[in-house]
């Protein structure tokens, strides 16, 4: 339970460390299950844009959790 708590804690201070718009879709994405369009129709941008900063966001996460 401890490892997990820090591995969750370790997580969510990287994900707070992202751009606020790499942040934001992140978090529509993976804890609002939304999809890439209707984040695009939230936040008023293109599909490919947030299919972008979903996949930039992921591989800073990536980056920021292997070290």
């Amino acid at each position: 339970q401890s490892q997990w708590n820090d591995g969750a804690s370790h997580m969510l201070k990287a994900l707070a460390s992202l751009p606020s718009r790499q942040e934001e879709v992140i978090r529509l994405k993976f804890q609002q299950r939304m999809s890439y369009r209707e984040i695009a129709g939230l936040l008023n941008l293109s599909e490919g844009h947030v299919g972008y900063l979903i996949h930039t966001g992921i591989q800073t996460l990536r980056s920021q959790l292997s070290s």
